[in-house]
């Protein structure tokens, strides 16, 4: 019997989002592309997209940079299989993305510190849950005034 799986992810950290004062690129016209409306994979680009928040479009991993924005910084770079069985010889990662993660003493546009905070560091929002990671997923919880943060929690 052949039981099937639906894997969900959600988007923690790295999600795509800035403001427009916030866009400039360390480098390159900013190349950042989705599925075309046939769903084939359009021509990718080694440059970088032309802000954070458009990082996740595709990228060629043979000529890409790592692209460094007020926000943090995207490289490029293939998910790897998240779950817990074998997906068998069949499974095939998707094509390179730009993968951004937000740099030190950012905050998220969800208002959560852009890097995992440490335990015990100071927070302000009582009960504030901010999720890290992008397989196993680390929650930092704002507890009576510091960061508690739990181990990982992965699919099974």
């Amino acid at each position: 019997m052949r039981v099937a799986r639906l894997v969900l992810v959600v988007c923690f950290f790295g999600c795509q989002t800035s403001s427009p004062e916030d866009e400039t690129s360390s480098g390159g016209e900013g190349n950042a592309t989705s599925l075309q409306n046939d769903g084939t994979t359009p021509q990718a680009s080694g440059e970088c997209p032309a802000s954070f928040a458009q990082g996740g479009g595709y990228c060629d991993a043979a000529t890409a940079t790592e692209c460094t924005f007020p926000e943090g910084t995207c490289s490029c770079g293939t998910t790897g299989y998240c779950g817990g069985i074998d997906p068998g010889p069949n499974w095939a990662p998707g094509p390179p993305t730009w993968r951004c993660n937000y740099g030190p003493g950012t905050t998220r546009p969800d208002g959560c510190p852009g890097q995992i905070p440490e335990t015990g560091a100071p927070c302000q929002q009582a009960d504030q849950a901010c999720g890290y990671g992008d397989c196993c997923i680390s929650t930092s919880r704002c507890v009576d005034g510091a960061w508690q943060t739990g181990g990982p929690s992965c699919p099974p």
